[in-house]
């Protein structure tokens, strides 16, 4: 499955060679919803199709008082793991190295930046999509496309077109869709007053907001909580 080459400097190169079909069962295995598992399913699955790699660095730490099971030792014990039971194979391996795999996959998307180097323009293309749709969804209270430009170094017309092609859709629409599902979410979930949601929504002004929800549910927020009872705190 591997190989280790250790050099003078304190690093360690590790290989891993997987048949096309058994990363695709381990791809299989995720939530798809997720933009940033969208975004490297994707890359991984152009590499094997084209001139591309996948470039990941370790994302900003964790401050101290926010452990998390995802911390950075995680990965060398996962790769330890895998070892073992590659060289030292006995009964359920197989289901260990798969286990240990997918956490692998989901350790990387959770803990690292990933840009996609390709020479294909679709995938190129996608890549960004898919940065721009992780992005918009971290930041859906606030972000503008005045900020995207900023962020991404594009113009915002370039944006539209993007998300017109591949989902068809505008940046305001994909935005107001965002934010729809968080208010919705949030008077399912929560007793909170309809202007507070608003406000979390990213919707300042609230009979804007009750207007827009209206148009996208087919109810006010008030009939729209009625009919959903929440199951979550105060």
């Amino acid at each position: 499955m591997g190989h280790v080459l250790a050099g003078d400097c304190d690093a360690i190169v590790l290989f891993l060679s997987l048949q096309d079909s058994y990363l695709d069962q381990l791809l299989s295995s995720y939530d798809h919803q997720d933009e940033l598992q969208r975004f490297f399913f994707h890359a991984l699955r152009r590499q094997r199709k084209e001139q591309s790699y996948l470039h990941l660095q370790p994302a900003a730490p964790l401050a101290p008082s926010h452990v998390s099971p995802n911390s950075p030792w995680q990965l060398s014990r996962i790769l330890e793991t895998l070892i073992e039971e590659d060289y030292f194979p006995a009964e359920g391996s197989g289901e260990i190295i798969r286990g240990n795999l997918i956490r692998l996959l989901s350790l990387l998307c959770r803990r690292y930046s990933m840009k996609l180097h390709s020479s294909d323009r679709e995938s190129r293309e996608k890549a960004l999509l898919y940065e721009l749709e992780r992005y918009i969804r971290l930041h859906f209270a606030t972000v503008t496309s005045r900020e995207l430009e900023t962020t991404f170094h594009y113009h915002r017309n370039y944006y539209n077109l993007l998300l017109q092609k591949y989902l068809g859709v505008s940046f305001q629409e994909y935005l107001q869709d965002i934010r729809m599902k968080q208010a919705a979410g949030l008077l399912r979930s929560t007793r909170l007053p309809v202007r507070d949601i608003a406000l979390a929504a990213g919707y300042h002004n609230s009979s804007h907001f009750h207007h827009l929800f209206q148009r996208h549910f087919g109810m006010s927020p008030a009939d729209f909580r009625a009919a959903h009872p929440s199951d979550g705190p105060d």
